[in-house]
């Protein structure tokens, strides 16, 4: 027991703690080469208010209260509060397998509790990147190597170019955190009342059923994210916000507007439900020959915004200029497949008029709809609209769709939520080691 301690530990770590108190037994024997199970240690740890200095690191890391005991099979926190830069956090919970991990044997398993007033994301993923990127477990790729055709028909190297530094999940491990957040940051998001489970383990981590909610929305999210290498990553998402607004929306999720570009003509509040899953590069740009997905957005009381677009479609249609450019009600589900996106029939209707909508458009922003107006009467006609934005082409034609017929509901969502849970429950399953 010490009212002061300074442990050094080569040239790279410092530890000052004001309190300091250990108290147990060890059992050493010289003739075992795993040394937990050589000192066999029974021992309780104290500590209180720690500093932790490492070498070329400017983030604050220290310990302001640790209740802890360690044993060759188990490393037990009973009470504990940390500050990581920005960040406060409770931590009790249970590492088991210690020895086993150091034989390389088995995983580190464990459970933790994670309470935190505040929390900032950026921080803490750049801290597990510093202490796990390093290791054989994560090894990574840290150029991508650009070529070009040369003169002679072979390949030459013309540029190497250093990559973004992703999160790396860590392998070896086999961790599940059970949190409690008030306030969090990621990236420039505010996010207020977070709470759910992450599974780490093995280069896999999971977010199930995280509920949160920010000045946006609510919001609720389950995904998968693997790390095979850092330029080559993977994300399986199931995203759901609700009473959340178009403009809010698109700055939420990157690319929104371009797989859904209907939504930028509009504004007012609705429900997204996004499920996808997709390969990414290093600055988690997604690779778009490998996104599967589908997408459903439902608002009631939207404005359309004017615009080129809808200003066309009203003089073909005939729209009674004085008509108010609101739609009462939206449902719109899509599939997404690489660069095609399947938008099916869904009913949109307008003052006066309703019409339904369907076809499919591209990622390089070419489209292929058509537009069947059911109401009124005596403007039963079709639109085919065609051509890239900017050039759209809008030809009356036939009604697509007849008199009563009413879009069914494809759940395609519903469909991909469930084999993402499938996907997940496999790379957890891939990952077990006996």
């Amino acid at each position: 027991s010490t009212n002061g301690i300074k442990l050094l530990a080569g040239e790279s770590y410092e530890i000052n703690s004001e309190i300091a108190k250990l108290s147990g037994r060890f059992d050493y024997d010289s003739t075992i080469n795993n040394i937990i199970v050589k000192w066999n240690p029974n021992v309780n740890i104290y500590m209180k208010n720690a500093d932790i200095q490492m070498k070329n690191d400017s983030l604050e890391f220290a310990v302001n209260n640790l209740k802890s005991n360690l044993k060759p099979e188990v490393f037990s926190i009973s009470d504990s509060e940390f500050k990581v830069g920005s960040s406060v956090f409770e931590l009790d919970g249970y590492l088991y397998d210690l020895d086993g991990f150091i034989e390389k044997t088995t995983l580190l398993t464990g459970e933790f509790n994670f309470v935190s007033p505040h929390t900032d994301l950026n921080e803490l993923m750049w801290y597990v990147n510093k202490f796990a990127g390093d290791s054989d477990s994560t090894l990574v790729d840290d150029v991508d190597i650009q070529y070009v055709k040369n003169d002679v028909g072979g390949e030459s190297v013309v540029e190497e170019q250093e990559l973004a530094e992703p999160f790396m999940v860590p392998l070896g491990v086999d961790l599940s955190l059970n949190t409690n957040i008030d306030n969090l940051i990621y990236d420039d998001l505010v996010i207020e009342d977070l709470g759910g489970k992450i599974f780490i383990k093995d280069s896999v981590m999971v977010l199930e059923q995280m509920a949160f909610t920010s000045n946006a929305a609510r919001m609720q999210l389950t995904a998968l994210y693997r790390t095979p290498r850092s330029n080559h990553l993977f994300a399986g998402v199931d995203f759901h916000l609700l009473d959340i607004s178009v403009e809010e929306l698109i700055g939420i999720i990157p690319y929104v507007d371009t797989i859904v570009p209907m939504l930028k003509s509009f504004a007012g509040k609705g429900e997204f439900h996004f499920a996808f899953e997709t390969y990414m590069k290093s600055d988690y740009t997604p690779k778009m020959s490998t996104l599967k997905g589908a997408a459903a957005f439902n608002g009631q009381d939207l404005v359309v915004l004017d615009n080129e677009t809808f200003s066309t479609i009203a003089k073909v249609l005939q729209f009674d200029k004085k008509s108010e450019n609101k739609i009462d009600s939206l449902s719109v589900e899509m599939t997404i497949f690489r660069n095609e996106i399947d938008v099916y029939p869904f009913m949109i209707s307008m003052d006066k008029y309703s019409a339904i909508i369907g076809g499919r458009h591209n990622l390089d922003m070419s489209f292929d709809y058509n537009i069947s107006i059911m109401d009124p009467v005596l403007l039963r006609i079709g639109v085919d609209v065609k051509g890239r934005i900017g050039d759209l082409k809008f030809v009356p034609t036939t009604r697509k769709y007849k008199d009563l017929y009413r879009p069914e509901k494809q759940n395609v969502v519903m469909n991909r939520t469930l084999e993402l849970k499938n996907l997940i429950n496999e790379s957890l399953r891939r990952n077990v080691k006996y």
